[in-house]
Parts: structure tokens; C-alpha cells; sequence
């Protein structure tokens, strides 16, 4: 079920999965949190943004949890993680 839930969060991030609401909280050019809502089930990104060098301002981290009763539980499906070199360009993108 998790390797599931993996495929399907993937999908509704990318934007590749229709009729999944979208909701933003945090400063809309940079969210600390994007929530994906289709009826009862939900998906929460957390978003972490770097600090300094290539990675200043840019998203390093992105933690996926899973509800399927309206965010009263949230269950923890993957955490996508990326590098930048020094000139900010992505040099690798990893889920875990």
C-alpha cells in the first residue's frame, strides 16, 4: 500500500492527476505548505527552502503525508530531496 501511496502522491504533485484541489499556505512565491485535497483524501507537502549558495531561496526539501479523513491523520509517504550547485543549478533529485 505505501509504494501506492508513493505513485499517487507523485502524480498529484507533478500536476498529473486531474480533480485534485490545490491550497496554499505561507507567502503564495514560496509556500511552506501546498495541500492536495480530492474529497476526504488528502496530500500535504511541507516545503523546506534553502538558505544560502545555489540553493538560496529555492525548494531542498519536500516531505509528502497522506489523509484519507480530511487531514485528522496524516500518514508519511516520501520525502523528496534536492542538491543545487554552487551557481543553483539542480544537480540531483532523490525520493526517499
Amino acid at each position: 500500500m505505501r509504494s501506492n501511496l508513493r505513485a499517487v502522491a507523485q502524480g498529484v504533485i507533478t500536476g498529473s492527476m486531474a480533480l485534485w484541489n490545490v491550497t496554499l499556505t505561507g507567502d503564495p512565491w514560496a509556500p511552506s505548505v501546498i495541500t492536495h485535497s480530492n474529497g476526504a483524501e488528502r496530500y500535504r507537502e511541507t516545503l523546506t527552502y534553502g538558505t544560502s549558495g545555489g540553493s538560496a531561496g529555492v525548494v531542498v526539501s519536500d516531505e509528502v503525508h497522506y489523509s484519507s479523513d480530511s487531514g485528522s491523520t496524516w500518514t508519511a509517504v516520501s520525502i523528496m530531496t534536492v542538491s543545487y550547485n554552487a551557481d543553483g543549478y539542480v544537480t540531483a533529485i532523490t525520493w526517499s
